[in-house]
């Protein structure tokens, strides 16, 4: 059995040294441990470890142009027509190996960065970190703050958070250009685009609404353009619209449910007064407070944002329910409009009179109070209220 596993290290170490763009070098231990778990695979129980140094030499008696070299601990196998490679890889000049140690680590990142499309469904926590991958994450780190383990911060650099999405939201699997001019077109892939361009093409176009200054920065390579913050902001509202549509009522995602809420109606009534206004605006103010009683109570509302459902790239926002838009219409008639019946109390002559004197009687309590100069009179009874609870009896 210790053959037959012989012989298929043996071809496998064949199979490498046949491909012909690498040069293969084999660790001693990685072939003992090779060996070790086919034997152990195949049933064959060992009292002791396989020895190395046998194996080794069985190996060089096999290969006669295989030589052993030692580094260190190790002992690296490699054969004679690789070694010349291996050297003039070795003498390289300093810039070459530089750039080729770039290339290298450019084609390892762009891996990562091509990975698993993530849609855009708001901004919750973490999102950022979230959207690029760890490895080019570090990469950024390393660059901004030091390769060293002492020079990395505990918490991740928020510039690098911020590089790192710019990289990915730019990178793309083949240059672009248009007809056959030299020029780049600014085309973003809707896979590759993270939350910081989305946010700052957003938050320009809520500030400024202009077009220009959103598709500058797109140019720059910091937005997202024009047309797809309009259809973000279009998903949005339709997808605020299909939850009102489920719930049957027209409120806002941020409140919870299942909380104490009150509500505060107002008219709001504004008739402009330029001399080029042509309408005015009437309407009504609804203010709703939740009351929670303790952090964290209720059911979260936040709505998901969805971009399947009808055409992704419309920028068209669905209507509101109709029992929210459509408010009947409500006639009333005045002369028949009933008068429900209403208890009024009675006052007899003599109850007004003294309503009325005791009314005189404050009127000139506040005139002593006025008039007084040497500070004996009362003032904590100048008040109307004050001055009648001050006459009231102690039970009252």
């Amino acid at each position: 059995m210790s053959a037959v596993v012989f012989a298929e290290l043996v071809l496998y170490i064949e199979e490498a040294r046949q491909d012909e763009e690498t040069a293969p070098v084999f660790r001693l231990a990685d072939l003992v441990q090779l060996y070790q778990s086919r034997i152990e695979q195949l049933g064959v129980q060992l009292d002791t470890r396989v020895h190395s140094t046998r194996l080794k030499q069985r190996l060089l008696a096999q290969f006669p142009d295989m030589r052993a070299h030692t580094k260190g601990k190790d002992i690296l196998m490699a054969f004679e027509e690789d070694l010349g490679a291996a050297l003039a890889k070795a003498c390289e000049l300093d810039s070459d190996s530089d750039a080729v140690h770039l290339a290298h680590a450019a084609q390892i990142v762009r891996r990562h960065m091509f990975g698993e499309a993530k849609p855009f469904t708001g901004f919750p926590e973490g999102c950022q970190e979230e959207s690029v991958p760890p490895l080019l994450l570090a990469l950024v780190s390393m660059i901004l703050e030091g390769p060293s383990i002492k020079e990395q911060m505990a918490d991740t650099n928020l510039a690098a958070i911020a590089t790192t999405q710019i990289l990915k939201f730019n990178s793309v699997k083949h240059k672009r250009t248009r007809g056959t001019t030299s020029s780049t077109s600014v085309r973003h892939s809707v896979a590759q685009e993270t939350p910081l361009p989305i946010y700052i093409g957003m938050m320009l176009h809520a500030h400024t609404r202009k077009k220009e200054l959103v598709d500058r920065l797109l140019h720059l390579g910091l937005s997202i353009s024009y047309d797809r913050v309009l259809q973000l902001s279009a998903q949005m509202g339709n997808s605020v619209c299909q939850q009102f549509h489920r719930e049957r009522v027209v409120c806002p995602p941020k409140m919870c449910g299942q909380v104490f809420t009150t509500a505060a109606v107002d008219n709001i009534d504004h008739n402009p007064s330029a001399t080029t206004s042509k309408d005015s605006f009437h309407g009504t103010a609804i203010s709703l407070i939740q009351h929670p009683s303790y952090t964290g109570e209720g059911v979260d509302r936040s709505i998901v944002i969805v971009g399947g459902s009808g055409d992704a790239r419309s920028k068209t926002v669905a209507p509101l329910p109709h029992y929210y838009t459509d408010v009947p219409p409500v006639t009333s008639s005045i002369k028949k409009s009933p008068v429900p019946a209403a208890r009024v109390a009675s006052l007899t002559r003599g109850d007004f009179k003294q309503q009325t004197d005791e009314e005189y009687q404050w009127l000139g309590n506040a005139k002593r109070v006025l008039e007084d100069n040497t500070g004996t009179v009362d003032n904590d009874s100048t008040s109307w209220a004050a001055f009648h609870a001050s006459r009231q009896p102690p039970d009252a």
